[in-house]
């Protein structure tokens, strides 16, 4: 991918380059009825000029493509520092923060943890009826956090499930990666999205392309009950939680911790 420098100099050179065109056809129209240029020449310049404004479009559209990347990359940095904690049941005098206490140390068997553990412990979004928001954490201690999220499989067979506070980009990519791969075979690890072939090979997802270019590989089957992926959802009957995220989520999460 072009830099911001080389991209802002081609695209400045290409303005100019645009300009003098406008400046060169507009002086002609301008000019005296003999010496007006004829059909044949005019046709000619405006097909000069129109790939010059496509060139000058797609330049444009790369530096968006790369500064957009930019801004997710440095989003994704900051929301590695939290996990959402799905499937988490809902009750009006509930204290958030004791409640994932409570199942780290009880479900996943990791002593010492309390409200203090948490810099931030809230639930996304607005009260829905007959839905139960995700929980976004922030961790004090971030071997702590690493710690949860390695042993997020002991959620399997309840209700609760943990998954990465992708950003809204990476998450539609997530989406329609397990709609293409199956969702068994779809996975995120340090805000990378991963994918398991049939054939046994692990492929990075980065755009809707590279989902496009590896769903011929795969036959689109659920792998066997046997097969897991290396840091997948935590079972099937969890995994639709883990895609339940609200689209309030979208830019930085509130630096305040709430019970």
């Amino acid at each position: 991918m072009s830099s911001y420098t080389d991209i802002a100099e081609s695209q400045k050179s290409l303005e100019t380059r645009v300009q003098k065109m406008l400046d060169e056809f507009e002086a002609k129209l301008h000019r005296s009825p003999a010496a007006k240029a004829t059909v044949t020449s005019l046709s000619e310049e405006f097909s000069i000029f129109k790939e010059q404004i496509l060139s000058l479009m797609k330049l444009l559209g790369n530096q968006i493509k790369s500064l957009s990347h930019a801004q997710d990359v440095m989003e994704m940095r900051h929301r590695r520092k939290y996990l959402l904690f799905n499937g988490v049941p809902e009750d009006p005098a509930e204290t958030v923060s004791l409640r994932i206490a409570d199942i780290i140390t009880d479900q996943l068997k990791i002593s010492g943890v309390s409200t203090a553990s948490f810099k931030a412990c809230h639930r996304l979004g607005k009260p829905s009826e007959g839905r139960n928001r995700p929980i976004l954490v922030r961790f004090t201690d971030m071997d702590l956090k690493s710690t949860v999220w390695q042993k997020k499989t002991s959620c399997k067979g309840t209700t609760y499930a943990i998954s990465e506070f992708l950003t809204p980009q990476r998450q539609a990519l997530f989406v329609q990666a397990r709609k293409a791969f199956g969702m068994r075979s779809c996975w995120s690890i340090g805000g990378n999205i991963f994918v398991k072939l049939t054939s046994g090979r692990r492929e990075r997802i980065e755009s809707n392309e590279d989902v496009e270019r590896l769903k011929p590989l795969s036959d689109n089957q659920q792998p066997r009950s046997s097969s897991t992926p290396d840091s997948g959802a935590a079972g099937a009957k969890n995994a639709d939680a883990v895609l339940d995220v609200p689209s309030n989520q979208t830019g930085r999460p509130r630096r305040a911790g709430k019970s």
